[in-house]
């Protein structure tokens, strides 16, 4: 019934506006950077939810992570490349959209924290897409709400005692 509302709505709004405007300026958004085989339509629904929680639609990352055997946090577009670290690529995307929030839609098991400011990431494994209804077997773990990430902030400075 919803989509219907939605159909219908947008055919009224296209019929009284005067169809497509030709001289409208495009509509810009902050890229989603899809370095993964998920779905570009689940990450879109993650870029909107951070968007409305934020105020403003994020940068967002997508890939296959986890730790490594040393326990770093590590990201790579499949198995069987190299893999990075996500930190490394928090503060390169931190310092390309310096006023822009960033998500990293990385599942991250090993629970490691980041010291990005600006940029959200998950405590844990997190879905392709946000919501839990469509995984309704595993929705007593994993992240499937963009309130349920965390903050980067500055790593605190060690105070000297002399």
């Amino acid at each position: 019934m919803r989509e219907l509302f939605r159909s219908i709505l947008f055919a009224l709004c296209f019929a009284f506006s005067g169809g497509c405007a030709r001289n409208a300026p495009p509509i810009s958004a902050p890229p989603i950077i899809n370095w993964s085989d998920f779905s570009d339509a689940g990450l879109i629904q993650w870029q909107l939810a951070a968007g409305r929680k934020l105020g403003r639609l994020p940068v967002v990352f997508a890939c296959h992570s986890g730790p490594d055997d040393s326990g770093q946090w590590v990201s790579s577009p499949s198995i069987d490349v190299p893999k990075v670290p996500v930190a490394a690529v928090a503060c390169l995307l931190h310092a390309a959209y310096p006023n822009v929030p960033v998500v990293l839609i990385a599942c991250n098991a090993g629970h490691a924290r980041l010291f990005v400011p600006n940029v959200f990431y998950p405590d844990n494994i997190v879905w392709t897409r946000p919501g839990r209804d469509w995984r309704a077997e595993w929705n007593e773990w994993g992240i499937g709400h963009f309130d349920e990430f965390l903050e980067g902030k500055e790593k605190p400075h060690e105070q000297k005692t002399h």
